[in-house]
């Protein structure tokens, strides 16, 4: 389930707010305006801050009311509120004991399912939830004058701990990375419950093999298996904390070590310290900067996603920018993106790099009148505004180009530079001339509100928007883009626009000749394979436009973008197979070549700048790259007919 709307009464600054959340949310507004209220407010909904009589609004007697409402509830979310995964440990570490007896394992497992079914049934019936529609789920925490906290669903009160044990937990960051508050023990902090969380393991492999030998074993002998596995977790988890840390900070003099922090109490403690080579010393990371700390939360939540752990949980930031270097602040953003993927993400912001990557629709803008706090709508303006945007922050060349994601980026950078040699107009004319501007999403913030500075009157740079059709016909898409723009107070143009015909540009290398010159591949064997892919790619695309038939846009995003030719979108192994099979053809030589392609060109070093180097331009011409190339010339043409060079 996901958390889709908050809303707030009587709490601190806020009479009445409400506000829908999405998988990632921005809450922006100057200091003391009420950005940190609102995640507050959900902290005190579960528990984990205090309310005060200074937190009642204007010192009013009505209670305080704190509405979450959780909207498409799963299985999974049962399982969480039956306790599934103790249930099933338990049914496992039973079963080891007879690992050959068939009838005994079959027994056990039809007794944990009948277990877990009925278990589901009485949580269905007991919430009234419907697990086949859309099911929205309201709960509603209200706290008096005299102390009294209730929980309330449909208007029944419901035991605090029956609450918890069904909505998905949150996990906090805030703003104050004060060591003094920060602990690897018994106090919750940033970085001990960020540690813990990593430690965690949610799989059935988190066990430790017996020693075979006679008779029990001692207290003290499972104590030390028990450590011993621990350690081992530690140095793992050190090792990849201090690839992300070293690259934070740009030196590999300091190393992160995660230590057992006290003697075995089947409840561990760990210690995260830095160790310093070049003066031979560990430092407790508490004791450092706030800086480092920062950097040290980035590298934990960066571990995170490489673990690929599948922990259900809400995580809640407060300035996530506060004491990095922008281009760490980008690393930051690009990492709670991905892992808002799989764990809902609401944070507070002041910094247009965080701002600039997360959809408009999902940024609430805060302002304070009287002491009250409200929501503001957040046009393109008010973000400005509220973000101190400049000028001077966006316009450091002559011309800006728009492109959506970081392969567009490196294409048409490399591109627009190999167009100007051949023109006789020198090296490095993109990086002297244009300013091209990733967006990361033609719905985000940073387009908007680069495009509404670059409309100010006294602006005058010429700009570009290139985008890629997204499965949809041109003329459909630009017509999208003007109409987005007029809502949000720009005025685009058509030659302004520039839309590829194809879904996207990893398209634009899917040409056999060129791909087995660059690869080394049989370029039969990959003409069999684009051939496929494109036939595939047109009969899906076929269906969507024809109302007749059931493929819908998301499923044909979602599977046919043509980035799956060239990797496996961070899925596993199993996953890509089924959507190949599924949505593509079983043939075997397809299947196989894709799969060379894939390991090859992930094993280049910057692959898209060494493609289009490695052809002229009359080689790429002659390919599908040629579309792309003419819209670029046409640009190159424009700025360098402006005597800009």
């Amino acid at each position: 389930m996901r958390l889709y709307n908050l809303k707030i009464k009587n709490y601190k600054s806020i009479n009445e707010l409400s506000v829908n959340l999405g998988t990632l949310t921005a809450i922006v507004g100057k200091n003391n305006f009420g950005k940190s209220t609102t995640l507050d407010a959900l902290q005190c909904f579960y528990g984990l801050r205090e309310i005060s009589q200074a937190d009642f609004h204007l010192g009013t007697k009505k209670d305080i009311e704190i509405q979450v409402t959780f909207k498409d509830v799963e299985e999974s979310d049962l399982e969480r509120y039956i306790g599934y995964k103790a249930m099933h440990a338990k049914v496992t570490t039973k079963i080891k004991g007879k690992p050959d007896d068939e009838e005994f394992l079959n027994k056990q497992f039809e007794k944990l399912k009948e277990e877990k079914e009925k278990k589901i049934n009485e949580a269905i019936e007991k919430y009234h939830i419907n697990l086949e529609n859309e099911c929205t789920f309201k709960i509603i925490f209200s706290y008096s004058l005299d102390g009294k906290a209730t929980y309330k669903i449909e208007g029944k009160l419901i035991p605090k701990n029956e609450i918890f044990k069904f909505v998905p937990p949150v996990k906090v960051i805030s703003a104050i990375r004060t060591p003094d508050k920060e602990t690897t023990a018994g106090t919750k902090s940033n970085l001990k419950e960020l540690i813990a969380l990593l430690q965690s393991e949610n799989d059935e492999n988190d066990y430790i093999d017996l020693p075979e030998i006679e008779g029990k074993l001692t207290y003290e002998e499972i104590k030390s298996l028990i450590s011993q596995k621990e350690e081992d977790k530690c140095v793992h988890l050190s090792k990849d904390l201090t690839k992300h840390f070293q690259n934070a900070i740009n030196t590999d003099s300091l190393s992160v070590k995660v230590k057992i922090d006290e003697s075995f109490k089947f409840d561990f403690k760990y210690k995260t310290v830095l160790e310093d080579s070049e003066v031979g010393r560990e430092v407790d990371i508490l004791s450092c900067g706030t800086g480092l700390q920062s950097m040290m939360i980035l590298s934990i939540l960066q571990t995170y996603i490489k673990l690929k752990k599948d922990d259900n949980f809400i995580l809640l930031i407060e300035e996530p920018e506060v004491y990095l270097h922008p281009s760490l602040q980008r690393k930051m953003i690009n990492t709670l993106l991905k892992i808002s993927e799989k764990n809902q993400t609401i944070l507070t912001t002041h910094s247009p790099i965080i701002i600039s990557k997360i959809d408009k629709g999902n940024i609430h803008c805060v302002n304070k009148v009287k002491g009250v706090t409200h929501l503001v709508d957040p046009t393109v303006n008010n973000i400005v505004d509220e973000l101190g945007i400049q000028i001077s922050d966006i316009l450091n060349k002559q011309a800006v180009v728009f492109v959506e994601g970081k392969d567009d980026y490196l294409l048409f950078t490399n591109l627009i530079d190999k167009i100007a040699i051949e023109k006789g107009l020198g090296l490095d004319f993109t990086e002297k001339n244009i300013d091209i501007i990733q967006t990361d999403g033609f719905d985000k913030m940073s387009f908007y509100a680069n495009a509404q500075i670059l409309h100010k009157d006294f602006v005058k740079a010429p700009y570009w928007i290139i985008a890629d059709s997204d499965g949809e016909v041109v003329e459909d898409r630009t017509e999208s883009f003007i109409k987005r723009g007029a809502i949000n107070g720009i005025k685009l143009e058509n030659e302004q626009l520039r839309i590829l015909s194809e879904y996207a540009i990893e398209s634009y290398f899917l040409d056999s000749q060129l791909l087995s010159e660059f690869l080394q591949l049989s370029e039969v064997d990959l003409q069999y394979m684009c051939t496929l892919y494109f036939e595939s790619y047109e009969h899906a695309l076929n269906k969507v436009r024809d109302s007749s038939h059931s493929m819908n846009k998301e499923t044909f995003r979602k599977n046919y973008k043509p980035k799956i030719m060239f990797s496996n979108l961070d899925k596993p192994y199993p996953a890509i197979q089924h959507i190949l099979r599924t949505y593509y053809v079983e043939d075997e030589l397809f299947m196989a070549t894709r799969e060379r392609v894939v390991e090859k060109w992930n094993e280049i070093d910057n692959p898209i700048e060494k493609f289009v180097n490695k052809f002229d331009c009359s080689q790429l011409r002659g390919s599908k790259m040629k579309e792309v190339i003419n819209h670029l010339e046409e640009v190159v043409d424009k700025i360098s007919g402006s005597h800009i060079v």
